[in-house]
């Protein structure tokens, strides 16, 4: 699994502090799917697409990865994942027999610094947001 780690965000985390639970809860993961969706377009792009026709049962890799968002012990997570593309992960790690081919890891890099723009943007225009809204009432 690929991670980008990010620094100067102790503002934006301040004021998510100020905010209650939920709502700070919600504006993080509304701001992590924003990312994960530059993500999830870039690895569609990315993905090796096989010459054959699609089968019955499994779609094309591109078709079959999707976002996956969770919140637990004051952690948001947002994923881009394979559903039912099971040799998307055989494909980006390897096996014994096949070398890998780190497709998604690249992705992930080449739009990370996009990634965590976004993700800065979106958490800054809620918060602002939510004070001006409080600030009305």
């Amino acid at each position: 699994m690929s991670k980008v780690k990010a620094e100067g965000f102790a503002e934006l985390q301040e004021a998510l502090k100020a905010l209650p639970g939920e709502v700070s809860e919600k504006y993080m993961t509304r701001a992590l799917r924003k990312g994960a969706k530059i993500v999830l377009n870039r690895t569609k792009a990315a993905a090796p697409r096989g010459k054959k026709e699609r089968n019955r049962r499994y779609a094309h890799l591109q078709d079959d990865l999707s976002i996956t968002t969770s919140n637990k012990q004051n952690a948001s997570v947002a994923n881009v994942q394979t559903n039912d593309a099971y040799w998307g992960n055989m494909l980006e790690w390897g096996t014994k027999k096949m070398k890998p081919h780190a497709f998604m890891a690249a992705a992930l890099e080449s739009v990370a610094d996009q990634v965590v723009g976004e993700i800065s943007e979106s958490l800054a225009a809620d918060i602002e947001k939510s004070f001006e809204q409080k600030t009305k009432s």
